[in-house]
Protein backbone atom coordinates (compact mmCIF):
# COMPACT_ATOMS: atom_id res chain seq x y z
CA UNK A 1 0.00 0.00 0.00
CA UNK A 2 2.76 1.96 0.94
CA UNK A 3 4.35 1.48 -2.38
CA UNK A 4 1.04 2.43 -4.59
CA UNK A 5 0.56 5.61 -2.36
CA UNK A 6 4.29 6.49 -3.95
CA UNK A 7 2.53 5.89 -7.35
CA UNK A 8 0.00 7.72 -6.38
CA UNK A 9 1.55 10.82 -5.18
CA UNK A 10 3.50 11.12 -8.23
CA UNK A 11 0.50 10.88 -10.42
CA UNK A 12 -1.07 13.55 -8.60
CA UNK A 13 2.46 16.11 -8.45
CA UNK A 14 2.35 15.91 -12.60
CA UNK A 15 -1.40 16.65 -12.61
CA UNK A 16 -0.94 19.55 -9.68
CA UNK A 17 2.28 21.03 -11.43
CA UNK A 18 1.59 23.49 -14.07
CA UNK A 19 0.48 26.27 -11.75
CA UNK A 20 0.67 30.04 -12.92
CA UNK A 21 2.79 32.32 -10.69
CA UNK A 22 1.63 35.76 -10.97
CA UNK A 23 4.26 38.87 -10.45
CA UNK A 24 3.30 41.93 -8.01
CA UNK A 25 2.71 45.16 -9.41
CA UNK A 26 5.22 47.32 -8.90
CA UNK A 27 5.54 51.11 -8.07
CA UNK A 28 5.40 53.27 -11.20
CA UNK A 29 7.49 56.39 -11.52
CA UNK A 30 6.89 59.34 -12.58
CA UNK A 31 8.68 61.70 -14.66
CA UNK A 32 9.14 65.32 -12.08
CA UNK A 33 8.30 68.38 -13.80
CA UNK A 34 10.28 71.11 -14.08
CA UNK A 35 9.57 74.21 -10.88
CA UNK A 36 8.52 77.21 -13.10
CA UNK A 37 11.35 79.00 -11.67
CA UNK A 38 13.74 77.06 -13.19
CA UNK A 39 17.33 78.57 -14.48
CA UNK A 40 17.89 79.47 -17.92
CA UNK A 41 21.60 77.92 -17.37
CA UNK A 42 19.61 74.51 -16.17
CA UNK A 43 17.96 74.26 -19.35
CA UNK A 44 21.07 72.48 -21.45
CA UNK A 45 20.54 70.90 -24.48
CA UNK A 46 20.31 67.02 -24.81
CA UNK A 47 21.20 64.91 -28.11
CA UNK A 48 19.88 61.53 -28.01
CA UNK A 49 22.05 58.76 -30.08
CA UNK A 50 20.37 56.09 -32.21
CA UNK A 51 21.11 53.22 -29.79
CA UNK A 52 23.22 50.56 -30.29
CA UNK A 53 20.95 47.21 -31.22
CA UNK A 54 23.09 44.96 -28.86
CA UNK A 55 23.74 43.06 -32.25
CA UNK A 56 26.63 40.35 -31.94
CA UNK A 57 29.55 41.94 -34.33
CA UNK A 58 29.95 38.25 -35.74
CA UNK A 59 26.27 38.16 -36.63
CA UNK A 60 25.80 35.09 -34.67
CA UNK A 61 22.63 35.72 -33.04
CA UNK A 62 21.44 34.64 -29.83
CA UNK A 63 18.44 32.50 -29.89
CA UNK A 64 14.87 34.99 -30.51
CA UNK A 65 16.99 37.83 -30.97
CA UNK A 66 15.89 39.19 -34.62
CA UNK A 67 17.98 42.00 -36.15
CA UNK A 68 14.88 43.96 -38.17
CA UNK A 69 13.19 44.56 -34.17
CA UNK A 70 16.67 45.36 -33.07
CA UNK A 71 17.42 47.83 -35.18
CA UNK A 72 13.91 49.47 -34.96
CA UNK A 73 13.94 49.10 -31.13
CA UNK A 74 17.17 51.66 -31.62
CA UNK A 75 15.43 53.98 -33.14
CA UNK A 76 12.13 54.13 -30.39
CA UNK A 77 13.52 54.14 -27.53
CA UNK A 78 15.44 57.02 -27.87
CA UNK A 79 12.25 58.15 -29.45
CA UNK A 80 10.41 57.68 -26.41
CA UNK A 81 13.30 59.15 -24.05
CA UNK A 82 12.97 61.90 -25.79
CA UNK A 83 9.51 62.61 -25.75
CA UNK A 84 9.68 62.27 -21.70
CA UNK A 85 12.39 64.57 -21.60
CA UNK A 86 10.70 67.30 -23.78
CA UNK A 87 7.55 67.07 -21.83
CA UNK A 88 8.93 67.61 -18.44
CA UNK A 89 10.36 71.07 -18.75
CA UNK A 90 13.49 70.64 -17.92
CA UNK A 91 16.01 70.82 -21.01
CA UNK A 92 16.71 72.78 -23.61
CA UNK A 93 16.79 71.28 -27.51
CA UNK A 94 16.19 67.94 -27.09
CA UNK A 95 17.27 66.05 -30.04
CA UNK A 96 17.70 62.70 -31.76
CA UNK A 97 21.22 62.31 -33.70
CA UNK A 98 22.74 59.27 -35.82
CA UNK A 99 25.80 59.65 -34.75
CA UNK A 100 27.44 61.61 -31.49
CA UNK A 101 27.08 65.13 -32.38
CA UNK A 102 29.52 68.20 -32.54
CA UNK A 103 27.32 70.62 -30.94
CA UNK A 104 25.04 69.93 -27.50
CA UNK A 105 25.60 70.01 -24.10
CA UNK A 106 24.41 66.98 -23.20
CA UNK A 107 25.18 63.05 -25.10
CA UNK A 108 22.89 60.69 -23.80
CA UNK A 109 23.75 56.74 -25.49
CA UNK A 110 22.47 53.52 -25.01
CA UNK A 111 22.86 49.82 -25.81
CA UNK A 112 19.54 47.53 -25.94
CA UNK A 113 20.84 44.32 -23.96
CA UNK A 114 17.62 42.56 -23.89
CA UNK A 115 14.40 42.93 -25.11
CA UNK A 116 11.47 40.30 -25.92
CA UNK A 117 8.48 41.90 -25.89
CA UNK A 118 8.36 41.55 -21.66
CA UNK A 119 11.21 42.31 -20.41
CA UNK A 120 13.64 45.39 -21.14
CA UNK A 121 17.14 46.04 -20.16
CA UNK A 122 19.12 49.39 -21.45
CA UNK A 123 22.37 50.17 -21.16
CA UNK A 124 22.25 54.51 -20.69
CA UNK A 125 25.35 56.47 -20.45
CA UNK A 126 25.08 59.96 -20.45
CA UNK A 127 27.94 63.04 -20.08
CA UNK A 128 28.36 66.14 -20.63
CA UNK A 129 30.48 68.37 -23.20
CA UNK A 130 33.28 68.54 -20.23
CA UNK A 131 33.15 64.79 -20.66
CA UNK A 132 31.60 65.18 -16.91
CA UNK A 133 29.77 61.81 -16.32
CA UNK A 134 26.08 61.80 -15.81
CA UNK A 135 24.91 58.29 -16.09
CA UNK A 136 26.36 54.30 -16.56
CA UNK A 137 23.52 52.32 -15.43
CA UNK A 138 21.79 49.51 -17.21
CA UNK A 139 17.54 50.17 -16.48
CA UNK A 140 15.74 47.06 -16.84
CA UNK A 141 11.85 47.46 -16.49
CA UNK A 142 9.19 44.06 -17.05
CA UNK A 143 5.87 45.66 -16.92
CA UNK A 144 2.44 44.55 -15.83
CA UNK A 145 -0.28 43.77 -17.74
CA UNK A 146 -2.32 46.46 -16.81
CA UNK A 147 0.73 48.27 -18.59
CA UNK A 148 0.23 46.60 -21.91
CA UNK A 149 -3.68 47.45 -21.46
CA UNK A 150 -3.03 50.97 -20.97
CA UNK A 151 -3.22 52.25 -24.98
CA UNK A 152 -2.37 56.01 -23.67
CA UNK A 153 1.12 55.10 -22.32
CA UNK A 154 3.83 52.93 -23.47
CA UNK A 155 4.36 50.15 -21.51
CA UNK A 156 8.16 50.72 -20.87
CA UNK A 157 7.10 54.45 -20.05
CA UNK A 158 8.38 53.67 -16.21
CA UNK A 159 11.76 53.11 -17.29
CA UNK A 160 12.12 55.79 -19.14
CA UNK A 161 11.06 58.27 -16.71
CA UNK A 162 13.41 56.45 -14.28
CA UNK A 163 15.85 57.31 -16.50
CA UNK A 164 15.10 61.28 -16.78
CA UNK A 165 14.55 61.29 -13.40
CA UNK A 166 18.41 60.22 -12.90
CA UNK A 167 19.66 62.89 -15.40
CA UNK A 168 17.62 65.87 -13.69
CA UNK A 169 19.08 64.35 -10.43
CA UNK A 170 22.55 64.50 -11.68
CA UNK A 171 22.11 68.16 -12.81
CA UNK A 172 20.78 68.91 -9.35
CA UNK A 173 24.42 68.24 -8.04
CA UNK A 174 25.85 70.79 -10.40
CA UNK A 175 26.27 74.91 -9.43
CA UNK A 176 25.25 77.43 -11.73
CA UNK A 177 28.50 78.58 -12.63
CA UNK A 178 29.30 74.37 -13.65
CA UNK A 179 26.01 74.73 -15.85
CA UNK A 180 27.50 77.96 -17.62
CA UNK A 181 30.84 76.53 -18.19
CA UNK A 182 29.20 73.23 -19.40
CA UNK A 183 27.12 75.51 -22.58
CA UNK A 184 30.91 77.87 -22.87
CA UNK A 185 32.61 74.36 -23.83
CA UNK A 186 29.76 73.27 -26.34
CA UNK A 187 30.49 76.32 -27.42
CA UNK A 188 34.26 76.17 -27.93
CA UNK A 189 34.26 72.71 -28.91
CA UNK A 190 32.37 73.19 -31.52
CA UNK A 191 34.47 76.49 -32.72
CA UNK A 192 37.72 74.10 -31.87
CA UNK A 193 36.02 71.74 -34.20
CA UNK A 194 35.29 74.44 -37.20
CA UNK A 195 39.14 76.55 -36.68
CA UNK A 196 41.15 74.69 -34.49
CA UNK A 197 44.51 76.89 -35.12
CA UNK A 198 42.07 79.76 -34.49
CA UNK A 199 40.57 78.59 -31.10
CA UNK A 200 43.79 76.90 -30.07
CA UNK A 201 44.53 77.75 -26.06
CA UNK A 202 41.01 78.38 -25.09
CA UNK A 203 39.94 75.17 -23.80
CA UNK A 204 42.47 72.05 -22.17
CA UNK A 205 42.25 68.95 -22.45
CA UNK A 206 44.74 66.35 -20.86
CA UNK A 207 43.04 63.06 -21.90
CA UNK A 208 41.06 64.68 -25.28
CA UNK A 209 38.10 63.40 -23.29
CA UNK A 210 37.73 65.62 -20.73
CA UNK A 211 38.05 70.12 -20.92
CA UNK A 212 38.41 72.89 -19.22
CA UNK A 213 38.21 76.56 -19.54
CA UNK A 214 42.07 77.82 -19.89
CA UNK A 215 40.88 81.40 -21.09
CA UNK A 216 37.41 82.91 -23.14
CA UNK A 217 37.43 84.76 -26.84
CA UNK A 218 37.19 88.61 -26.34
CA UNK A 219 33.34 89.72 -26.44
CA UNK A 220 32.33 89.90 -30.05
CA UNK A 221 34.91 88.13 -31.11
CA UNK A 222 34.16 87.71 -35.04
CA UNK A 223 35.63 84.22 -35.34
CA UNK A 224 33.32 82.93 -33.02
CA UNK A 225 30.50 84.89 -33.91
CA UNK A 226 30.63 83.19 -37.35
CA UNK A 227 31.39 79.62 -35.35
CA UNK A 228 28.28 80.27 -33.89
CA UNK A 229 26.32 81.12 -36.90
CA UNK A 230 27.02 77.79 -38.39
CA UNK A 231 26.63 75.87 -35.20
CA UNK A 232 22.43 77.24 -35.33
CA UNK A 233 22.26 75.69 -38.55
CA UNK A 234 23.83 72.42 -37.38
CA UNK A 235 20.88 72.40 -34.63
CA UNK A 236 18.08 73.12 -37.45
CA UNK A 237 19.73 70.55 -39.07
CA UNK A 238 19.66 68.01 -35.83
CA UNK A 239 16.06 69.30 -35.38
CA UNK A 240 15.07 68.18 -38.94
CA UNK A 241 16.52 64.61 -38.57
CA UNK A 242 14.74 64.86 -35.56
CA UNK A 243 10.94 65.16 -37.09
CA UNK A 244 12.44 62.37 -39.56
CA UNK A 245 12.45 59.73 -36.19
CA UNK A 246 9.26 61.05 -34.88
CA UNK A 247 7.90 60.27 -38.26
CA UNK A 248 9.98 57.09 -38.13
CA UNK A 249 8.37 55.89 -34.56
CA UNK A 250 4.54 56.97 -35.85
CA UNK A 251 4.93 54.73 -39.17
CA UNK A 252 6.21 51.62 -37.22
CA UNK A 253 4.59 51.60 -33.68
CA UNK A 254 1.17 49.60 -35.03
CA UNK A 255 3.48 46.84 -36.45
CA UNK A 256 5.91 47.34 -33.48
CA UNK A 257 2.72 47.00 -30.82
CA UNK A 258 1.86 43.97 -32.70
CA UNK A 259 5.42 42.35 -32.50
CA UNK A 260 5.51 43.15 -28.64
CA UNK A 261 2.36 42.08 -27.75
CA UNK A 262 3.14 38.36 -29.93
CA UNK A 263 6.73 38.46 -28.31
CA UNK A 264 5.20 38.88 -24.98
CA UNK A 265 2.81 35.82 -25.53
CA UNK A 266 5.48 34.21 -27.26
CA UNK A 267 7.75 34.54 -24.47
CA UNK A 268 4.89 33.74 -21.74
CA UNK A 269 4.24 30.26 -23.61
CA UNK A 270 7.70 29.18 -23.90
CA UNK A 271 8.41 29.82 -20.11
CA UNK A 272 5.64 27.73 -19.15
CA UNK A 273 6.54 24.72 -21.78
CA UNK A 274 9.35 24.89 -20.72
CA UNK A 275 8.35 24.35 -16.61
CA UNK A 276 6.09 21.96 -17.81
CA UNK A 277 8.60 19.72 -19.40
CA UNK A 278 10.96 19.95 -16.71
CA UNK A 279 7.60 19.14 -14.08
CA UNK A 280 6.48 16.00 -17.28
CA UNK A 281 10.45 14.83 -17.44
CA UNK A 282 11.00 15.05 -13.26
CA UNK A 283 7.18 12.94 -12.72
CA UNK A 284 7.79 10.37 -15.44
CA UNK A 285 11.64 9.90 -13.98
CA UNK A 286 9.78 9.44 -10.59
CA UNK A 287 7.19 6.84 -12.21
CA UNK A 288 9.59 4.81 -13.57
CA UNK A 289 11.55 5.00 -9.95
CA UNK A 290 8.30 3.90 -8.25
CA UNK A 291 7.60 1.07 -10.93
CA UNK A 292 10.49 -0.64 -10.70
CA UNK A 293 9.80 -0.25 -6.42
CA UNK A 294 6.68 -2.27 -6.67
CA UNK A 295 7.46 -4.36 -9.96
CA UNK A 296 10.27 -6.18 -6.83
CA UNK A 297 7.37 -7.00 -4.85
CA UNK A 298 6.36 -9.62 -7.37
CA UNK A 299 2.76 -10.69 -7.91
CA UNK A 300 -0.44 -8.83 -9.32
CA UNK A 301 0.45 -5.74 -7.46
CA UNK A 302 3.84 -5.29 -9.29
CA UNK A 303 2.59 -6.63 -12.52
CA UNK A 304 0.05 -3.81 -12.59
CA UNK A 305 2.35 -1.24 -11.41
CA UNK A 306 4.48 -2.07 -14.31
CA UNK A 307 1.95 -1.92 -17.02
CA UNK A 308 0.56 1.40 -15.39
CA UNK A 309 3.96 2.93 -15.31
CA UNK A 310 4.93 2.34 -19.05
CA UNK A 311 1.84 3.68 -19.52
CA UNK A 312 2.60 7.11 -17.87
CA UNK A 313 5.91 7.09 -19.06
CA UNK A 314 4.68 6.62 -22.80
CA UNK A 315 2.17 9.75 -22.21
CA UNK A 316 4.80 11.98 -20.38
CA UNK A 317 7.27 11.47 -23.67
CA UNK A 318 4.34 11.58 -25.89
CA UNK A 319 3.22 15.04 -23.92
CA UNK A 320 6.88 15.93 -23.85
CA UNK A 321 7.75 16.17 -27.64
CA UNK A 322 4.68 18.01 -27.98
CA UNK A 323 5.11 20.41 -26.07
CA UNK A 324 8.43 20.63 -28.33
CA UNK A 325 7.16 20.83 -31.41
CA UNK A 326 4.49 23.29 -29.86
CA UNK A 327 7.34 25.82 -28.74
CA UNK A 328 9.21 25.58 -32.21
CA UNK A 329 6.08 26.41 -33.81
CA UNK A 330 6.13 29.93 -31.54
CA UNK A 331 9.54 30.33 -32.50
CA UNK A 332 8.54 30.30 -36.40
CA UNK A 333 5.83 32.43 -36.28
CA UNK A 334 7.84 35.12 -34.69
CA UNK A 335 10.21 35.01 -37.33
CA UNK A 336 7.79 35.29 -39.95
CA UNK A 337 6.48 38.04 -37.85
CA UNK A 338 10.41 39.79 -37.75
CA UNK A 339 10.17 39.54 -41.51
CA UNK A 340 7.15 41.19 -41.99
CA UNK A 341 7.68 43.69 -39.53
CA UNK A 342 11.06 44.35 -41.25
CA UNK A 343 9.44 45.13 -44.77
CA UNK A 344 7.05 47.29 -43.94
CA UNK A 345 10.39 49.32 -41.87
CA UNK A 346 11.68 51.57 -44.54
CA UNK A 347 14.19 54.59 -43.70
CA UNK A 348 12.61 58.27 -44.50
CA UNK A 349 14.64 60.28 -47.07
CA UNK A 350 14.82 64.11 -45.72
CA UNK A 351 15.35 66.46 -48.44
CA UNK A 352 16.04 70.08 -47.43
CA UNK A 353 14.59 72.54 -49.63
CA UNK A 354 16.34 76.00 -51.22
CA UNK A 355 19.40 76.68 -53.43
CA UNK A 356 21.91 75.61 -51.52
CA UNK A 357 21.65 71.56 -50.79
CA UNK A 358 19.70 68.61 -51.76
CA UNK A 359 20.94 65.73 -49.51
CA UNK A 360 19.04 61.96 -49.55
CA UNK A 361 19.76 58.55 -48.41
CA UNK A 362 19.99 57.10 -44.88
CA UNK A 363 19.77 60.03 -41.81
CA UNK A 364 23.08 58.79 -41.08
CA UNK A 365 24.52 59.28 -44.60
CA UNK A 366 23.19 62.87 -44.57
CA UNK A 367 24.07 63.74 -41.05
CA UNK A 368 27.61 63.02 -42.13
CA UNK A 369 27.22 64.62 -45.68
CA UNK A 370 25.83 68.07 -43.65
CA UNK A 371 29.00 67.95 -41.49
CA UNK A 372 30.72 68.17 -44.42
CA UNK A 373 28.92 70.60 -46.35
CA UNK A 374 28.78 72.85 -42.76
CA UNK A 375 33.09 72.56 -43.03
CA UNK A 376 32.76 73.76 -46.51
CA UNK A 377 30.31 76.93 -45.78
CA UNK A 378 32.58 77.79 -42.58
CA UNK A 379 35.64 77.60 -44.90
CA UNK A 380 33.95 79.73 -47.65
CA UNK A 381 33.05 82.37 -45.00
CA UNK A 382 36.07 82.74 -43.18
CA UNK A 383 38.78 81.07 -45.61
CA UNK A 384 39.95 78.83 -42.72
CA UNK A 385 40.64 74.93 -42.73
CA UNK A 386 38.06 73.48 -40.60
CA UNK A 387 39.03 69.98 -39.17
CA UNK A 388 35.32 69.10 -38.29
CA UNK A 389 34.52 65.80 -39.52
CA UNK A 390 31.81 62.54 -38.44
CA UNK A 391 32.41 59.15 -38.25
CA UNK A 392 29.26 56.97 -39.12
CA UNK A 393 28.69 53.24 -39.52
CA UNK A 394 26.01 52.23 -41.58
CA UNK A 395 23.24 50.44 -39.88
CA UNK A 396 23.14 46.73 -39.92
CA UNK A 397 19.96 46.69 -41.72
CA UNK A 398 19.48 48.94 -44.70
CA UNK A 399 17.17 47.79 -47.31
CA UNK A 400 17.72 51.51 -49.34
CA UNK A 401 21.46 50.81 -49.63
CA UNK A 402 21.21 50.68 -53.30
CA UNK A 403 20.23 54.36 -53.25
CA UNK A 404 22.90 56.52 -53.60
CA UNK A 405 23.95 59.50 -51.62
CA UNK A 406 22.92 62.66 -53.11
CA UNK A 407 24.62 66.42 -52.16
CA UNK A 408 23.92 68.77 -54.61
CA UNK A 409 25.91 72.46 -53.41
CA UNK A 410 26.59 75.98 -55.39
CA UNK A 411 29.43 77.78 -54.81
CA UNK A 412 27.96 80.14 -52.31
CA UNK A 413 25.89 78.91 -49.56
CA UNK A 414 23.47 81.02 -47.78
CA UNK A 415 20.73 79.76 -45.01
CA UNK A 416 19.60 76.87 -45.19
CA UNK A 417 15.89 76.49 -44.65
CA UNK A 418 13.66 74.30 -42.47
CA UNK A 419 12.22 71.01 -44.48
CA UNK A 420 9.14 71.71 -46.15
CA UNK A 421 8.42 67.98 -46.43
CA UNK A 422 9.63 64.29 -45.86
CA UNK A 423 10.14 61.74 -48.03
CA UNK A 424 9.21 58.24 -47.58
Amino acid sequence: MRRTGVIGFMLAAVATGCMTLLASKANAPVAMPAPPDLAEEARLDIAIVVFDPGLPEDGKLPERVFPNIRQAESKVFPQHLRTTLQQTGHWGLVAIVPAAPTSTDVTVTGKVHHSDGQRLLLDIRASDSSGREWLDKTYKVEPTDAAYDDEEHDPYQTMFNTIANDLVAKRARLSADELEDIATITDLRFASRLAPDAFEGYLESRDGEHYTIRRLPAIGDPMLERALQVKQRDEMFIGALDVHYENFTAMIQGSYRQWRDSAREESRARSALAREQKIRAFAAVMVAAATVMAAQNGGSLGDAAIAGGAIVIAQQVKQIQQLGQEKQFHQEALAELDESFAAEVRPMVIELEGTTVRLTGTAEAQYAEWQRLLAQLYEAETGMVSAIWVEVEEPALDVDAEEPLEAETESTLPPVSAPANLDH
